[in-house]
């Protein structure tokens, strides 16, 4: 929620309308885990889904980092000298 200066009008951040901002950082991580974990233990309704989309996650993961470290020749891209290993 926002609240406009001199003003008490409320302007809409979009359809959830959520206030939590969550860092792309460690703390981040461990707050998302929290929350889907009191998600997950919280609503039966939604265990399906969380479970499902967990698995969407790491299928289309796996696909995108299989792409990403293969040449066409079928060598890894990481056996490349030239390419910087973080």
């Amino acid at each position: 929620m926002i609240r406009i200066p001199k003003s008490d009008k409320r302007v809409s951040l979009g359809i959830f309308d959520s206030d939590l901002t969550v860092s792309g950082s460690r703390t981040g991580a461990f707050v998302t885990a929290a929350i889907v974990l009191i998600a997950f233990i919280a609503l039966p309704l939604a265990r399906p889904f969380l479970i499902g989309t967990a698995v969407a996650g790491l299928v289309v993961g796996i696909a995108l980092w299989r792409k990403h470290n293969h040449r066409r020749g079928g060598e890894f891209a990481a056996a490349d000298k030239n390419v910087l290993n973080f």
